[in-house]
């Protein structure tokens, strides 16, 4: 079998305390900790592991080692600061590894983050030239393609729309199907597909289950783990920077339950985000409980509170909590603009967000609730995956001291009649 990707004895090193913060104050005070030999205040990273060669550097991966042949799909997995993203970005060539070599054969397509490669004063018919020719492919090569890829898209009605006014949803069914359709070798994927509806994750899922077929290889890193259980053949776990399992991805996918998270990150502390930055989730509990001992009791009125930092003022803020179980499965969406609620941000500043859930319906396990802001363009201003994760706990909701089993995820109120006919 020939060899698509090659990763050997590769480390990637960030430096802290060696770049301005932004901030001439924080500058300042960075320069004077520094003189007084005390720790930098404004250091963020805290997740990774630290070099022994250097204390003010960390290593997001630790001598990764592995080969993906050619049409193999494979799926990384990990939690939250495991190194996935990093790992991607290293083949994708967005940055480079401090120590090793990465060996690629053929042309890479990536998709990192929503709009990627995009030029939001660009209609989507040129932005589909524009992401082409990144990807390495001739304008014959894209015109040939072009109806599939918008007819894929289901954008056709605004082609040709500069793309700054597309949602979320959209920019990715664009960037999407230019990067299955035109003619590269590897597809990187990185948790894009989340933010597509379910027909277009339908559709995408399809596409990408005909790719050995047609001998092309995916990497594909997301958190909802059935979509890797139904795409790829081969799973890789990540863990503080190092694989600690390759094989099977029902198997890697079993061991990831099992992994215990022993350290926790404060949610403004957090750097696997996505978004512009002006709005920003910096704490969030439930029911006055935080991430560490965060529980709900079924049937109980339930009170999400998230802590926002905001830097730009803003007349329509959708507020969104996504709920998914421990596979990754999503349950429901939690948005402030389905409801008609309207929140404006007209001074910076510091504010307290609340989801109110007036009865808790989903029966007792382990979820994770996902956060995301979006400006009334639906541009994303802050994403945080698995912001939270908590347990949910018996309560007797049907007043009978029984529940369903617990593989029936939702507790709907209802009743039961019989008459004789």
């Amino acid at each position: 079998m020939k060899t698509a990707i090659k990763f050997e004895h590769i480390s990637k090193e960030y430096q802290i305390g060696s770049v301005g913060t932004g901030s001439l104050s924080h500058d300042i005070n960075r320069f004077i900790a520094r003189i007084k030999g005390k720790e930098d205040p404004n250091k963020k990273i805290k997740q990774f592991i630290k070099s022994e060669n250097n204390d003010n550097a960390v290593l997001a991966l630790d001598d990764i080692n592995f080969e993906i042949n050619q049409g193999e799909i494979v799926g990384f997995i990990g939690k939250n600061g495991a190194g996935k993203s990093t790992l991607l970005k290293l083949l994708s060539k967005v940055t480079t590894p401090s120590a090793g070599n990465i060996y690629v054969n053929g042309k890479v397509a990536s998709l990192l983050e929503v709009g990627t490669g995009f030029h939001p004063e660009l209609t989507g018919r040129e932005n589909v030239y524009l992401n082409g020719a990144i990807l390495g492919m001739k304008r014959s090569e894209i015109s040939r393609k072009f109806d599939e890829i918008v007819d894929f898209s289901g954008v056709e009605q605004y082609i040709d729309t500069p793309v700054k006014r597309y949602s979320s949803g959209m920019y990715v069914r664009l960037a999407f199907a230019i990067a299955a359709h035109l003619d590269t070798d590897i597809l990187v994927v990185d948790e894009v597909l989340a933010v597509g509806d379910y027909e277009f994750q339908r559709k995408s899922i399809g596409k990408m289950k005909d790719v050995p077929n047609s001998g092309r290889t995916v990497l594909f890193v997301s958190h909802q783990l059935d979509l890797i259980l139904q795409l790829c053949n081969r799973g890789i776990l990540l863990d503080k920077g190092v694989i600690t399992m390759d094989g099977d991805v029902k198997s890697v996918i079993d061991t990831y339950y099992n992994l215990k998270d022993n350290a926790l990150i404060p949610i403004g502390e957090r750097t696997d985000r996505n978004g512009t930055g002006e709005v920003k989730i910096i704490d969030c509990s439930i029911n006055g409980r935080n991430i560490n001992n965060a529980h709900v009791v079924i049937g109980d009125e339930v009170r999400v509170e998230l802590t926002v930092e905001v830097n730009a003022l803003f007349d329509d803020v959708n507020f969104s909590a996504g709920l998914a179980d421990k596979k990754g499965n999503s349950m429901c969406d939690f948005s402030s603009r389905i409801i008609s609620r309207n929140i404006e941000f007209k001074e910076k500043g510091i504010y307290k967000a609340e989801l109110l859930i007036p009865r808790w319906q989903v029966n007792v396990g382990i979820y994770d609730m996902s956060f995301m802001v979006f400006n009334k363009h639906s541009y994303l201003l802050d994403w945080i995956k698995s912001a939270i994760t908590f347990e949910v706990q018996f309560g007797d909701f049907y007043q009978s001291n029984r529940l369903p089993d617990s593989g029936r995820m939702f507790l709907m109120d209802y009743n039961w009649f019989c008459t004789k006919v």
